[in-house]
Parts: C-alpha cells; structure tokens; sequence
C-alpha cells in the first residue's frame, strides 16, 4: 500500500537519480557523490573544491559509508537489490515524474536514470525530463540556474 502522503502529490521531482545500475558504486565514488554537491551550499558560492572543507567531507562520508556496510543496524539491513525493487515498483504511476540528470554524471550515469524512466513508462507512468549535457551530478541547479527553473516552472503548470 501506498504512504498516506502520495493521494496529496501532484508530481514528483528527482534529480540526478535513482541509480538503477545492478552494482551500487564503489564506497569512494559514493563519498564523493555525497561531499561535491555539499561545498557549494557550504560556501554559498559556485565552488566544487575547497581545500579543507573538500578533503574533510570526503573523509567523514567514506567512514560513514563504511560504517553502515560493516555495522548496520538490524532495521537497516536491507540489501541493495531490496532498496532497487522497492523504488523500481512502489513509485506512484499515477503522479506525474519529471526526471532532471545529465549526460556528464559519473555517479549516476544518464542510461541508469534512462533505463529508470523505460520501465516506468512501461508500468504507465507520465513522463518528463530535462536532460542537460554538460553538468556534474547534482550541479544543474548551480550551473544552470534558469534552464532548471523553467522546467521546473513548466513540469508544475503542466500538472497543477
């Protein structure tokens, strides 16, 4: 069954995601996945690499990760292809899915997300994308401030 909120969605928005790719990437590209898009919120400026707050981040996020594949908890436990079906068959068919990502990410590569949006199609799903060719993983915002608004602006319009 679905949660309580999804009658209230009017559409969903995903960004630079989901990673549908049959082997999860390696604790390193994972970390720098997550310490990337948080410099430039840090600094509140359009700047990927800092030289404390880079190398800090990245560490915390490595051992992090490494602490939640060696020491997970018992309700936490749920493998990989579990998180994947799960994503893969609940997403709500009914909500309108506008899919943001680019040809240039290296963690989550555009034919993952690509072949994301094929089988929701398949399960019936209205489809939207905004597909930029030269942004990092969820750097189209800060990149691209205008273009990512106005496909934001005209995917809501559309499904108000």
């Amino acid at each position: 069954a679905a949660p309580q909120v999804f009658p209230s969605l009017t559409g969903i928005v995903l960004d630079s995601a989901p990673r549908m790719d049959p082997k999860p990437p390696g604790l390193v590209l994972q970390a720098l996945g997550f310490t990337f898009p948080c410099i430039p919120i840090m600094l509140r400026k359009n700047q990927y690499v800092h030289p404390v707050w880079t190398p800090a981040l990245f560490l915390f996020f490595l051992i992090k990760l490494l602490a939640m594949r060696l020491l997970p908890r018992a309700d936490r436990r749920l493998t990989f292809t579990q998180v994947r079906e799960a994503v893969l068959h609940d997403m709500p068919t009914w909500v309108p899915q506008l899919y943001i990502y680019s040809k240039r990410d290296r963690l989550i590569s555009s034919s993952s997300v690509e072949e994301y949006i094929s089988g929701q199609k398949r399960r019936g799903a209205n489809i939207t994308t905004k597909v930029f060719a030269d942004t990092s993983h969820v750097q189209h915002y800060l990149k691209k401030e205008t273009e990512y608004q106005e496909a934001l602006l005209a995917f809501f319009e559309r499904h108000r």
